[in-house]
């Protein structure tokens, strides 16, 4: 009769590095990026967060991923949700930078300037609300390039000019909202 022991012990010895290897993959891994980072607080600056109804940990050195109104996803930043929360300004080109992003909700601010074309950059984007700001312009050319998009609304700003062609070659866009322009 063999002794069980040793088959046991290797057993809970191969379990145990397992269950550690899995752990690591699923802990966090701390601050994304100082790129992302940046592209967060350059947000912040354009668009006076200091008088922003809530900035809860903006420009702290807690985690990016713990202030308000940014959601992230293995560590990176997935959505930013500032909806009603008084920005003001233009929207930075740094945002160009959060390339994991996948959804933008900065609806009902005072948002001004044209609709940014640096949005094309973003290869994750699907849901984009710049709905009730004060964007003026067309939508810009390079727009054509957002190929996953899903939702896109742009009411209630001052938007102006035709509807370009383009929109009807994006398969995945599944509302389009550009009322009360």
């Amino acid at each position: 009769m063999t002794n069980p022991v040793p088959a046991l012990r290797n057993f809970i010895s191969t379990t145990a590095v397992l269950l550690a290897f899995g752990m690591c993959l699923l802990a966090p891994q701390g601050f994304a990026s100082e790129e992302e980072r940046a592209a967060l607080m350059a947000l912040y600056d354009a668009t006076d967060g200091p008088n922003w109804t809530n900035s809860t940990g903006w420009g702290t050195e807690t985690d990016y991923c713990d202030w308000f109104g940014v959601i992230c996803l293995n560590a990176s930043v997935y959505e930013i949700d500032l909806r009603r929360n008084n920005l003001s300004g233009e929207l930075p080109q740094a945002l160009a930078q959060l390339t994991q992003l996948d959804e933008l909700i900065l609806v009902g601010n005072a948002l001004t300037g044209s609709l940014p074309a640096w949005l094309s950059e973003l290869p994750a984007l699907k849901h984009v609300y710049l709905n009730n700001n004060e964007f003026s312009g067309s939508l810009p050319v390079e727009w054509a390039g957002l190929q996953a998009i899903q939702r896109l609304y742009l009411g209630d700003n001052q938007l102006t000019g035709a509807l370009p062609a383009w929109l009807a070659d994006i398969a995945t866009l599944d509302i389009f909202d550009i009322t009360l322009n």
